[in-house]
């Protein structure tokens, strides 16, 4: 998934097992412009459960401000990517 992604050029989110948080330059950006952007970082290098309300917030977010967007999971990883 990561290959496609990097090949494609798209902007991602991944999370995953034991808090590990992976994103692109562009979504760094628009997570600290959210109003709750430390909690939300906090979720992110939590638990599955806080890890997926984390993105879903975010997905809201980006939905709301125009972007389209897939949100994936897989085993015990999260992608949120921008098409």
């Amino acid at each position: 998934m990561m290959r496609l992604v990097q090949e494609k050029g798209y902007d991602f989110l991944f999370s995953g097992e034991g808090g590990q948080v992976l994103s692109s330059s562009t979504m760094l950006q628009i997570i600290l412009q959210m109003k709750n952007h430390d909690l939300i970082w906090k979720k992110l290098n939590g638990s599955l459960p806080k890890q997926r309300e984390a993105m879903i917030e975010v997905k809201e977010h980006l939905s709301l401000i125009g972007f389209l967007v897939t949100f994936e999971s897989e085993g015990g990883f999260l992608y949120l990517i921008i098409n």
